[in-house]
């Protein structure tokens, strides 16, 4: 599970391994842009959301089932940084 707190946003991204769906849930206590991204280990985006001007809660699930088993990195960034975690897809 990857979990980070601070005064902007609380982020939840489970379940790590995933052998297909991972959900990431999120809370934004300010309006700002944030940009989320599945990558390879390359840096390819694979998949990608971006959102302008969002606040409040954020719960999705991201359909992994189309990549190959492996490692992936999981990037959420808003204006006041970005977060980085790997993400092992696994069959």
């Amino acid at each position: 599970w990857l979990v980070v707190t601070d005064t902007t946003y609380d982020i939840t991204v489970y379940p790590n391994p995933t052998d297909g769906v991972l959900q990431v849930r999120f809370n934004s206590t300010s309006s700002q842009a944030i940009d989320i991204r599945v990558m390879n280990m390359v840096g390819q985006q694979l998949i990608g959301d971006s959102m302008n001007n969002f606040s409040g809660a954020f719960q999705k699930s991201y359909d992994l089932s189309s990549l190959p088993s492996g490692v992936y990195l999981f990037q959420i960034a808003t204006e006041k940084g970005s977060r980085t975690e790997r993400v092992i897809v696994q069959r």
